[in-house]
């Protein structure tokens, strides 16, 4: 009986080289947990966009995300459409969000709208975050702002 199932069973790794190619799928998922801890903390991502396996653990990721556009001018603020051609870099901010690239966003915004007397241009980037205080519910919650003055 031990015959028939020898054929079955792999042989343990006796080489060198067989141990480093049985241990290196597992070396590989350390390292992409690693750098997926690491997109988290230092970038904020979700692990929707690359921060590590938890795609499906979570709802947080760039479409549970919103930029809103505030511009201040000689008649008080109100909320702005962000325009057409910096959609892509609202996409970005949405997926990879930084001080940086909301600081530079509303420099954008604010370099369209000066001409029309607004003196400020507020970028925020809004999550949805779900609480369970008295039962489920989804607020919005403010993740960072990019402001600039004309």
């Amino acid at each position: 009986m031990p015959s028939e199932l020898s054929e079955w069973v792999a042989p343990l790794p006796r080489g060198r080289g067989d141990r480093l190619r049985a241990m290196a799928p597992a070396a590989l998922l350390v390292v992409i947990a690693v750098i997926g801890v690491r997109n988290h903390v230092n970038h904020d991502q979700s692990s929707w966009e690359g921060a590590s396996f938890g795609m499906f653990a979570t709802y947080e990721n760039h479409v549970s995300r919103l930029v809103v556009v505030t511009v201040t001018g000689p008649d008080g603020s109100f909320r702005a459409a962000l325009p057409e051609d910096l959609a892509d870099d609202g996409q970005r901010l949405r997926v990879a969000p930084s001080q940086g690239a909301a600081d530079r966003l509303a420099e954008a915004v604010a370099e369209r709208v000066a001409a029309e007397g607004a003196t400020k241009v507020e970028v925020t980037l809004w999550r949805l975050a779900l609480e369970d205080d008295d039962g489920l519910r989804l607020r919005l919650i403010e993740m960072l702002a990019g402001t600039a003055t004309t």
